[in-house]
């Protein structure tokens, strides 16, 4: 398989009393190759399911009925969309030091972050999932950071709203 994201195979089979979800979006509809590597490595394990296309409703099921998230990307990803979402819904997440998720997450609290170093990700991650699936998490807590500090409405649509305004206040005053 050729994308990072699904490294994590190497190790999660080998743990067959838990039960893995992998849930997909229109990114398996645009690389067909991708997700036929995904739908062959997932019949080779008894406690992955793989949900490709999920629906809105699919999603929300599985996350507000999941223990945890497993962000397995080792991409420095600029926001990381999946990880606000499962913390909305109060569930940890474990997920690699990089990216913006030392800034979503705050370690032992939130979830766990993974300390990264390319040679040991692998490794590194296992070991951190034996403690992760161990620890207690308040979803209360985690849910209250995301509402919190990821407001959309509270935060970011006044700055919008802000800027738009000074766009059409100089626009009318430069047609004067």
């Amino acid at each position: 398989m050729s994308r990072a994201q699904i490294w994590w195979w190497n190790w999660q089979g080998a743990i067959p009393d838990d039960r893995f979800i992998l849930i997909g979006d229109v990114l398996f509809t645009q690389e067909p190759t991708y997700a036929w590597a995904i739908k062959q490595a997932s019949e080779k394990l008894d406690n992955l399911t793989v949900i490709f296309n999920a629906t809105w409703d699919e999603k929300i099921y599985w996350l507000q009925s999941c223990q945890g998230l497993l962000h397995t990307s080792r991409w420095s990803e600029p926001l990381g969309l999946n990880v606000l979402e499962a913390m909305f819904y109060g569930k940890p997440v474990l997920a690699f030091f990089r990216g913006a998720s030392p800034e979503l997450i705050k370690d032992g609290v939130h979830g766990m972050l993974v300390q990264s170093l390319p040679q040991q990700d692998v490794e590194n991650y296992a070991k951190a999932f034996k403690k992760f699936r161990e620890m207690e998490f308040n979803s209360k807590v985690i849910q209250q950071h995301v509402r919190r500090n990821f407001n959309f409405m509270k935060h970011s649509a006044p700055k919008y709203e802000q800027f738009i305004t000074r766009i059409v206040e100089g626009w009318n005053e430069a047609k004067r």
